[in-house]
């Protein structure tokens, strides 16, 4: 079988072996596997319908999707790291220099003016 299966046929299909595996749990209650198995499937199935909710409808705009969100996640850290996070000025020849730049920094000033780099005073 060659063809590709969407988001929403791997969902069917796991909505099945889920279905299956709790028959088989009914009929062999000893058996933790089978309990096991539908867990897994009830999971899988939950992640694949948010995906799906995102638009998601394939492994290729899944796969899309995810590089896409891992970009902007490191964008966000990136910027929280400059902008966000405070850091130590130091004190050099009586002035006051932002840790990022090294630019001059005024004591009553939250962000480095050049940079954009947060200043913690404390």
């Amino acid at each position: 079988m060659n063809e590709t299966m969407t988001i929403n046929d791997i969902i069917n299909q796991l909505g099945s072996l889920r279905a299956s595996s709790a028959e088989f749990a009914k009929s062999d209650p000893e058996n933790e596997i089978w309990k096991t198995d539908v867990t897994a499937c009830e999971t899988a199935i939950r992640i694949l319908a948010a995906l799906s909710g995102e638009g998601c409808t394939d492994l290729e705009t899944t796969l899309d999707f995810l590089q896409d969100y891992n970009s902007m996640a490191k964008q966000y850290q990136t910027l929280h790291r400059k902008y966000e996070a405070p850091g130590k000025p130091t004190h050099k020849d009586g002035v006051w220099h932002c840790p990022a730049c090294n630019s001059r920094v005024q004591i009553n000033h939250t962000h480095c003016h050049r940079c954009g780099k947060k200043i913690g005073w404390r």
